[in-house]
């Protein structure tokens, strides 16, 4: 496996496990509704969403480590900007929190841009010194032509 995957793979399992954690490790008894930790300390007034909003710059500085492109980093911190923003309203801001999921959401985003990262054939290699080779070989002849002919003595 080469290395660029290696690195995404571990950063699949450390963003799922903090995602799961934060935005859906919990269900409502009867209901299909999930909810993490970040709805938990959502709740506490005015320091809980900032502690909220700082685990998933967490989860965008991941995204870094695995080279995703900067719109793509941007696009997840403007989804967990919208969640901070409104989770600093009382109640409406928690349940917010509980359906909008910007950890889940950036989670996806960020894995669909790695599976497609690795589904790309890998660039060649071992042909580049190829190219190198035959550059120096070519100016080797352009200069050897250059000196040989009367103009140039």
């Amino acid at each position: 496996m080469p290395e660029a995957q290696a690195r995404r793979e571990a950063v699949r399992q450390r963003i799922g496990t903090l995602a799961t954690l934060l935005d859906s490790a919990f269900r409502i008894p009867g209901t299909r509704i999930r909810f993490g930790v970040d709805a938990l300390i959502g709740l506490i007034p005015g320091i809980g969403d900032v502690f909220g909003v700082a685990l998933g710059l967490w989860m965008i500085w991941q995204a870094r480590g695995a080279r995703a492109p900067l719109p793509l980093q941007l696009k997840m911190l403007f989804n967990l900007i919208i969640e901070g923003v409104i989770g600093i309203v009382p109640v409406l801001g928690d349940a917010f929190d509980v359906m909008w999921q910007a950890n889940q959401r950036n989670r996806r985003i960020l894995i669909d841009w790695m599976d497609e990262q690795d589904r790309r054939p890998p660039p060649p290699r071992g042909r580049s010194w190829l190219w190198l080779a035959l550059a120096a070989l070519v100016l080797v002849a352009i200069l050897a032509w250059f000196l040989s002919t009367p103009s140039a003595r």
